[in-house]
């Protein structure tokens, strides 16, 4: 498990005043040999702003719970992997009052949160995995309930957000984290995974693990931090390049 904490810029949480560059956009799985990264961010729901770091309590579960996750997902996919974490942050105060209105009872409807997860960050530079963490129990429109929930089958070809009930024990989350994130691999590519070569599967994970650095300081081994808001770092429809 590897942890990469820097700029973190959710929506409403980047400073107007910040003078952020241009990025450039990087494939390191692609140039990378040996383990391949999945990044994450968490998003904390119904905690401090103080409990956002990873020194806190639910900041030392979710080391654990990844660190679990990231040896079962290499035993499952067979490729050695790295869950990196980008950043661990609460929600800015639009998206707060969002998602307060739709737990009732401390219940959350799964469904709708995902799906607007995937619509908030669309206008983001993002990590492949947001996973928001609550306090609340999770139901699906079939009023199930759940202890963790993605639906999204688009992991290396975009943001996958996903949520996870705190806290229950660390085994049970890391494995069903794992699960999560298997789950959200390409249907097509899932169900013949048992049958495509290292290679196959390697190709498939080099579309994960996209990172941004300064454009105008391509040697730095530091990339930013996201997700990023593209408003915050474009102006005049200009846009990233490779």
């Amino acid at each position: 498990m590897k942890i990469f904490i820097g700029v973190l810029a959710f929506a409403s949480f980047a400073s107007s005043s910040l003078d952020y560059p241009r990025l450039q956009i990087v494939d390191r799985n692609m140039y990378s040999e040996g383990k391949k990264n999945i990044t994450i961010a968490y998003l904390l729901q119904g905690f401090s702003s103080q409990e956002a770091a990873l020194t806190s309590e639910v900041g030392k579960w979710l080391i654990k719970v990844q660190k679990q996750a990231e040896t079962e997902l290499t035993k499952k996919l067979g490729v050695p992997l790295i869950l990196e974490t980008t950043g661990i942050k609460v929600p800015g105060d639009e998206l707060s009052h969002l998602l307060s209105t739709w737990i009732s009872s401390g219940q959350m409807h799964a469904d709708t949160v995902v799906d607007y997860l995937k619509t908030f960050f669309r206008k983001s530079f993002n990590p492949d995995i947001i996973c928001l963490v609550t306090k609340a129990t999770l139901y699906d429109s079939r009023h199930q309930k759940h202890l963790g929930y993605s639906k999204y089958t688009n992991l290396c070809n975009g943001l996958v957000p996903m949520l996870l009930h705190y806290k229950y024990k660390i085994k049970d989350a890391g494995a069903l984290l794992s699960t999560l994130i298997e789950s959200s691999i390409s249907p097509n590519k899932r169900s013949r995974w048992s049958k495509m070569t290292k290679e196959e599967k390697e190709l498939y994970l080099d579309g994960c693990n996209i990172r941004y650095k300064e454009r105008n300081n391509p040697d730095s081994g530091e990339y930013h931090a996201v997700p990023i808001y593209k408003d915050d770092l474009y102006k005049d429809g200009e846009v990233a390049y490779y």
